[in-house]
């Protein structure tokens, strides 16, 4: 029964990604929020009768059980250990930041580092776009640089150089990092060793992630193959496979970790929540748009499920309910961000250079402003955003997006890193760096 496919608004829709055909123009509706209702709700793709509804509750509340069990991982103060900040991809730093801040330090690299950066709150890890994955120290000293061993290849035959190409996450003293043959590397954090590899499928673009443990279970991480979006479970300290799903379309974007669940979206215009304990298909919300394709990453706030898509939609669905609660047209441009998800606000934005802050119960818009370039994933920290913009650096005000600060470093940065009370960023001209109060 886990294995049936719960569809919310089953219109099919082309199944298109980055790369694919053109999209249809849309007119944006700017602040303009869709809440499920009796005249706007995604309906069910035939009649329902009394007794398919009765097994559908039922359907719903065996999902309820099978989804309540595990934790969910939160970063510290002191720490970022993945992309977006904690398995739940939400995006919330736990610490606060200053109005304004300088450059602590600038590590250079010698290669664009344009994924974001990640600390255990003992070293800060990356991964370069010349392969390579480092760490430093938290005042920019090195400690250990990782290139992949190349495997032995015949005489006169072509060996193509395998790179790293994930952003890293590190989880119980590992760092973890998908590489572009789409092997899954486990490397100790103190040195850099090797601990194992595991092959997932053709390439890995999309955070490593992973699932606390429950009882007596073992630490588990999850990957995501970008072709064909098979989830693959793998114990964290022997690097075994757990269990894997059925392939599906192209996924770019990373899962995100909820309560006895894992979700990400991808390019079939579709949210796909898995059972974190045996992998079962447990719901499908498809989007109801033409333009529905998810190539961000999807944040998890305790039920309910935050995303971006290819038409500009901002999307928040019930994965208990199986339910979409709300969406709102932000843009006609691409919202490929990962949202960030406060307790009352939704920070997202565009590739039309704005951000915007959304009332996370209805989706209304709250405020949004313009930045330049084309803005990255936000990140909430108390009563500020921080986001990366092209090559500036902004430091916005929660209540109403005020700019408080900005400052230009390069011409692109990677998503930044937040961790007590400091800032760091990768930049395109090969440099990772650091920035701290004002003094």
């Amino acid at each position: 029964m886990f294995d049936q496919i719960i569809n919310i608004a089953v219109r099919e829709v082309p199944a298109r990604c980055r790369g694919g055909a053109s999209r249809r123009p849309q007119t944006p509706e700017h602040g303009v929020a869709r809440r499920a209702s009796a005249s706007n709700a995604p309906t069910w793709g035939m009649q329902v009768s009394t007794a398919d509804a009765m097994t559908r509750s039922c359907l719903a509340f065996l999902i309820y059980v099978m989804l309540s069990a595990g934790a969910v991982a939160a970063n510290t103060e002191t720490d970022w250990p993945i992309y977006h900040g904690d398995a739940g991809l939400r995006g919330i730093a736990s610490c606060k930041l200053p109005d304004k801040f300088s450059v602590l330090w600038r590590y250079k690299v010698g290669s664009a580092v344009s994924l974001a950066p990640v600390s255990d709150g003992k070293n800060i890890f990356f991964v370069a776009e010349n392969g390579e994955a480092s760490a430093i120290t938290l005042s920019g000293e090195k400690v250990w640089l990782s290139t992949i061993t190349q495997e032995q290849a015949a005489t006169n035959v072509y060996q193509h150089k395998e790179r790293y190409q994930s952003p890293p996450a590190v989880v119980r003293n590992m760092v973890l990092i998908g590489s572009d043959i789409g092997r899954l590397h486990a490397l100790k954090a103190d040195s850099g060793e090797t601990k194992w590899k595991y092959q997932v499928g053709e390439s890995i673009t999309a955070t490593v992630n992973w699932i606390e443990p429950g009882g007596s279970d073992a630490v588990k991480v999850v990957v995501i193959s970008q072709a064909d979006s098979v989830l693959h479970c793998v114990d964290l300290d022997s690097g075994r496979s757990i269990w894997t799903t059925q392939p599906l379309g192209r996924s770019d974007g990373s899962p995100g970790i909820g309560k006895g669940f894992v979700s990400f979206g991808n390019c079939e215009s579709a949210l796909y929540v898995y059972s974190s304990s045996n992998g079962h298909l447990a719901g499908c919300i498809k989007l109801n748009e033409s333009d529905g394709q998810v190539v961000g990453g999807v944040s998890v706030a305790g039920d309910l499920l935050f995303a971006g898509t290819r038409g500009g939609l901002a999307v928040c669905a019930d994965v208990r309910k199986a339910a979409i609660v709300w969406t709102n047209q932000l843009s006609s441009s691409e919202s490929f961000a990962t949202p960030a998800v406060a307790d009352e606000k939704v920070v997202t934005c565009s590739n039309d250079g704005s951000v915007y802050c959304l009332n996370r119960i209805d989706g209304k818009l709250m405020w949004n402003v313009k930045v330049s370039g084309e803005p990255r994933s936000p990140i909430i920290a108390g009563d500020k955003v921080v986001i990366a913009s092209g090559g500036t650096l902004y430091i916005l005000k929660l209540q109403d997006g005020t700019i408080l600060w900005s400052d230009k470093s390069c011409d692109t940065l990677s998503p930044p890193a937040v961790l007590d009370g400091r800032i760091v960023v990768g930049t395109d001209d090969g440099f990772v760096v650091m920035y701290g109060a004002v003094k």
